[in-house]
Formats: C-alpha cells, sequence, structure tokens
C-alpha cells in the first residue's frame, strides 16, 4: 500500500475516532444533567428526612443531657458536651431552612462584589425594629434584639454602621453581621435576606 494513502488513511480513522468521542461526550453530558434534575429533587427531599430525624435525635440528646446535668455535681458535668449537641442541632435547623426556604445547596454559585456592597450598605437603624433614644450624632440607643432587658444597652454607630450591646456583649460591623446573627443564617443567605434576590 501507498505511504501517502495509509498515512491519509490513519488520519481519516483519527478523525472519525476523534468525532466519536466527542459524540460519546455530548451524549453522555446530556444523560448526566438528566439524571441530575430527576435526581436533585429526589437528594434534596431524602436530605431533608435525614436532617430532620438527625434535629430530632439531637433534641432528644439535649433533653437527655439536661437531666443529666441536674442530678450529677457540678464539678462531674462537662458543658462542652451539651454546647456541642446544641451547636450541632443548630446546624441542622439552618441547613434545613436553607433547603426549604433559602439558597440551594446543591447548586452553589457565587456572590458578585456588587452585591455584597449593596448588602453593607444597608443600614443597621432599618432592620431593628424598636423605640430609638438618640444619644448623639452618630449613635442610636435601642433594646437589644438579641435578649430581653428593661433599660436599652444596644448602641448603632451610624457612621460605621456597625453596633455593640452592653448587656449581652454581641457586637458586630454592618447589616451582614447583625443578620448572621440574629436569624442564624448564613453569609450568601443573610445577602439573599438583605438584597432579596
Amino acid at each position: 500500500m501507498d505511504p501517502i494513502k495509509e498515512l491519509e488513511l490513519s488520519r481519516e480513522v483519527d478523525r472519525m475516532r476523534l468525532e466519536w468521542n466527542n459524540s460519546r461526550r455530548e451524549v453522555r453530558k446530556h444523560v448526566n444533567e438528566f439524571c441530575l434534575s430527576i435526581e436533585g429533587e429526589f437528594a434534596r427531599e431524602r436530605r431533608l428526612e435525614f436532617l430532620d430525624l438527625s434535629a430530632r435525635n439531637s433534641l432528644k440528646e439535649i433533653s437527655t443531657l439536661q437531666k443529666l446535668k441536674l442530678k450529677l455535681p457540678a464539678w462531674l458535668w462537662d458543658e462542652c458536651e451539651l454546647t456541642k449537641v446544641m451547636m450541632r442541632y443548630k446546624k441542622f435547623i439552618a441547613e434545613i431552612h436553607s433547603l426549604k426556604f433559602g439558597t440551594n445547596t446543591f447548586c452553589k454559585k457565587r456572590i458578585d462584589d456588587d452585591t455584597i456592597d449593596s448588602a453593607r450598605k444597608i443600614s443597621i437603624e432599618s432592620l431593628v425594629d424598636c423605640d430609638r433614644i438618640s444619644l448623639a450624632y452618630d449613635r442610636i440607643k435601642i433594646k437589644c434584639p438579641f435578649h430581653n432587658e428593661k433599660t436599652p444597652s444596644f448602641i448603632i454607630y451610624t457612621h460605621t454602621n456597625s453596633w455593640h450591646c452592653f448587656g449581652c456583649g454581641l457586637h458586630g460591623n454592618g447589616a451582614i453581621d447583625f443578620i448572621m446573627k440574629y436569624k442564624e443564617m448564613s453569609f450568601p443567605q443573610a445577602i439573599n435576606f438583605l438584597v432579596g434576590s
């Protein structure tokens, strides 16, 4: 056989093999997308069931530990274990809330800087509904939204858009930080809550 024809034939075979591989990749990609769209909702429902069961078990564990705390002497009691279980319970509840109402954890996308900046510019005063006592031109004193109190100890510094409670000690910078602590949300959830996207 002629070497030129052999070379042309091998190139033709390589081209056909490449086309076949590309078409196989395309088909596999479409099949995977279809399966993910079907399984996504099923996986979400299964995850919600698991989280609900885990949250219930954590509540049982918390009540058991609180009963045990009353029975044991103070020197024998380990407060860290109860704190760990309570934090685990809060994480379960936050993820349930996220799956039901907030951002989709299966399909995360990056939040752009303009959205973050617009969320940061929201004043804390507009987020809190309380009787305001103005202290000076740049400070507002109100009752703390994080705990019950008779006299106001929550200070909003309007020039820096930061806040501090002298009663419970919580503090933060900006509306994002406030919403993350007040609503117990993650950073993306707080931004979505503030901007409404």
